[in-house]
């Protein structure tokens, strides 16, 4: 089935055809994640029925998708009221082609929770899939398997009043996925939502993000690292809605595309009639590194108020020349230059995950991928 996905909230000149994307997607059978909680009193169930609220929460990527994933079951990570505790979902996507997940989490008056939604490769899979690691796809008439991966995760916050949520979610997988990763989220009145996302693996990737602030003097924060090389393609969509009065939202977006890389990011504050004294930030900053990279991005503000603050703006481009100047001159070429600068961007976002283990799977993944670039000669 054909699906529009990542639709801006209004069209612009579309000379470029970035106003919306298209993608085939089948049925999906659906998984559930090995989850681990900590403190707090978190409980963890799986539903077959959809939660209350569960329609009311748009998300990023659109409707079509939900639609498609509607009859499957939920898992359902709730946060006690004044509670605060930790909890970390690891969906592991195999062979099964193609596989979802359903979250929604919950996050009662006043608690606090942080979640680390990690996304990989299935062990089962890397042991049985003569594909290997990262990259190391199957030539066609091999006799190995040729078929492509997808992994698809539909994940909704709802954040009542007062209540905080930090969301980590790491995306880990193989070349040969396709990845289309969902997310929607509902503040409440002084309800607050922080977002990091890493996007460091999936051949081909669509992910969106939505965040309604619907209540007065909620927020959003996000900050999103993405490593983008050798024909791997990444389609996202970043949308924060204030409906509030004196709403925040602050959108921070920061990545490497090398060659063969395709990116386009679209990152969209609308400020709705009625949020007075709302205040929005989006930035992102993309460093080339190779000749044949396409890098595409629309930031844009919506104005239905006029008591509102909106910036945005994107830096793009390649290494300094001073600073490549002064690397040299201490014996680091160029190529060895941007693998260091490239590494230290992502270290500074991997380090503020609350987890060793997962903070070790991403070096891991990253030290394959590299390998992975070598024997590509990237």
């Amino acid at each position: 089935m054909e699906l529009t996905l990542n639709r801006l909230p209004v069209q612009t000149w579309n000379h470029l055809g970035m106003n919306e994307s298209k993608a085939l997607l089948e049925k999906p059978r659906f998984i559930q994640p090995q989850a681990t909680l900590q403190d707090g009193g978190l409980s963890w169930e799986i539903r077959e029925d959809e939660p209350e609220g569960w329609k009311r929460i748009d998300t990023g990527m659109g409707h079509e998708i939900g639609e498609m994933l509607e009859e499957g079951p939920v898992g359902m990570l709730t946060s006690p009221e004044d509670s605060s505790g930790c909890a970390l979902l690891e969906y592991a996507y195999g062979k099964e082609i193609p596989s979802a997940g359903r979250l929604y989490i919950h996050a009662e008056k006043g608690s606090r929770l942080s979640v680390i939604c990690l996304l990989r490769t299935s062990e089962a899979k890397e042991k049985s899939d003569p594909s290997g690691a990262f990259g190391q796809s199957a030539e066609s008439g091999s006799g190995a398997e040729t078929e492509e991966k997808t992994a698809v995760l539909e994940t909704k916050i709802f954040a009542e009043e007062g209540a905080e949520v930090k969301l980590y979610m790491v995306q880990l997988l193989d070349q040969g996925f396709r990845c289309f990763n969902d997310l929607g989220i509902h503040c409440r009145q002084g309800a607050g939502t922080e977002l990091l996302k890493l996007e460091l693996g999936a051949e081909c990737l669509y992910t969106g993000v939505l965040a309604d602030l619907a209540g007065k003097s909620s927020s959003f924060q996000a900050q999103l690292g993405y490593h983008v090389a050798g024909g791997q393609h990444m389609d996202m969509n970043y949308v924060v809605r204030h409906q509030g009065k004196k709403s925040r939202s602050a959108m921070d977006a920061c990545g490497i595309l090398e060659e063969g890389a395709f990116k386009l990011f679209r990152g969209t504050i609308d400020f709705v009639r009625g949020c007075a004294g709302a205040k929005g930030t989006e930035r992102e900053e993309a460093l080339l590194l190779g000749n044949k990279v396409t890098n595409q991005t629309i930031p844009l503000i919506l104005c239905g108020e006029e008591d509102v603050e909106g910036d945005h703006g994107a830096t793009i481009g390649r290494l300094d020349e001073k600073v490549l100047f002064y690397l040299g001159s201490r014996g680091i070429d160029q190529k060895t230059a941007g693998q260091m600068i490239s590494r230290a961007r992502i270290d500074a976002l991997s380090e503020r995950i609350p987890s060793p283990e997962v903070q070790e799977k991403i070096t891991a993944f990253r030290e394959e991928k590299e390998e992975w670039k070598r024997e590509k000669k990237l």
